[in-house]
C-alpha cells in the first residue's frame, strides 16, 4: 500500500506545471563540462527559455552526444538539441534548425590551413565529428580526445597539446574556469556546424514537436546574443568549394578573451557543415 501511495505521489508531482497537468518532457542538451566543475552548460539557460515560451514543462538533461541520441533512439528521452553526430545504429528525425555554432581552434598561433595544422596535437572533446572531418582533411594533425573541454584546455595550459578544437560557445560560456580562454590565445574559425532539435519515430511530428517548433521562431538565438564585429576577410563570395586560393588566410588568428566576446555575430561565408581550411597543404 505504501508503494503504491509513493507511485502516486510521484505520478502527481510529475505532472504539476505552471501550465496544466501534463508529464515532463525530457530533452537532452550537450554536456561539455563536468558536473564536480560547477556552472552550468551554456546551452542549458536557452533551453529552459524555450520551453517555457512553449508553454511546456521541460526536464533537461545535459549527456554527451552519443548517450544523449541513444536514449533518445529508446524514447527515455523525447527531444534532443545537437549537432548531427551521426551516432551509429540511432535514426534521429530532424525537427527544425535551431542555430548555426561556429568551430575554432584555440591555440598559441592562428590555424589558417592545413599546412599549419599538420604538425599539430589538438585536445578535442569525446571524439566528436567535426574534429575527426578536420583531421581527414588534414592529413597530419593529430587529435587526443578528452571528457570535458576543461580536461583539453588544462592539457593546453600544461603543453600536453598544442591547442583544443571546440565549439566558439562553449570557450565563450565555459562554466568551467580552465577552459575559458585568456588573451594571449590565438582562436581561428575552421567550420560551422548547424544545431537542430531532434525527435524520434513517436515525437518528431507531434504536437509537443510543433509547439516548440513555433516557440522557436520568437526566440533569439544563443549565437546572436552578443555584439557584433565587423566581418573578416576575405569577403563573401570568395570561397570556391571547400577550398581558397593559395595564400588566402581564411580566418586570421584573434586574441583571446575579447575576439570571443565579440565574435558571435560576426558574419563568416562559411556554409555549415563545411570546413573553412584549404583541401591542399
Amino acid at each position: 500500500m505504501t508503494r503504491f501511495l509513493r507511485i502516486l505521489l510521484v505520478t502527481a508531482w510529475l505532472g504539476e506545471t505552471s501550465f496544466g497537468a501534463e508529464p515532463a518532457v525530457r530533452v537532452a542538451i550537450m554536456q561539455v563540462g563536468d558536473k564536480l566543475d560547477g556552472g552550468k552548460p551554456p546551452n542549458l539557460g536557452f533551453m529552459k527559455s524555450w520551453c517555457a515560451q512553449a508553454q511546456m514543462k521541460c526536464t533537461i538533461m545535459p549527456l554527451p552526444p552519443q548517450r544523449a541520441f541513444v536514449e533518445l533512439q529508446a524514447n527515455r528521452v523525447q527531444f534532443v538539441m545537437s549537432m548531427d553526430h551521426q551516432i551509429p545504429e540511432t535514426h534521429p528525425q530532424k525537427i527544425a534548425k535551431v542555430d548555426s555554432a561556429n568551430i575554432v581552434v584555440v591555440a598559441s598561433k592562428p590555424a589558417t590551413d592545413c599546412k599549419s595544422l599538420q604538425s599539430m596535437n589538438l585536445a578535442s572533446f569525446r571524439s566528436v565529428f567535426y574534429a575527426r572531418k578536420l583531421q581527414q582533411q588534414c592529413p597530419g594533425l593529430q587529435l587526443t580526445w578528452t571528457n570535458t573541454y576543461g580536461q583539453g584546455m588544462r592539457m593546453y595550459r600544461n603543453n600536453r597539446v598544442d591547442g583544443m578544437i571546440g565549439v566558439e560557445i562553449n570557450f565563450m560560456r565555459s562554466p568551467e574556469a580552465p577552459a575559458q580562454v585568456i588573451d594571449s590565445d590565438v582562436i581561428s574559425q575552421v567550420g560551422v556546424e548547424d544545431v537542430w532539435l531532434f525527435g524520434n519515430d513517436k515525437t518528431w511530428s507531434s504536437e509537443l514537436a510543433s509547439r516548440l517548433t513555433t516557440a522557436l521562431s520568437k526566440l533569439t538565438p544563443l549565437s546572436q546574443q552578443a555584439a557584433p564585429i565587423k566581418p573578416l576577410h576575405p569577403k563573401p563570395g570568395a570561397m570556391d568549394g571547400d577550398s581558397w586560393p593559395s595564400g588566402v588566410q581564411r580566418f586570421p588568428g584573434r586574441s583571446g578573451t575579447r575576439a570571443l566576446a565579440e565574435a558571435y555575430s560576426a558574419f563568416f561565408p562559411i556554409s555549415p557543415g563545411k570546413t573553412s581550411l584549404p583541401d591542399s597543404c
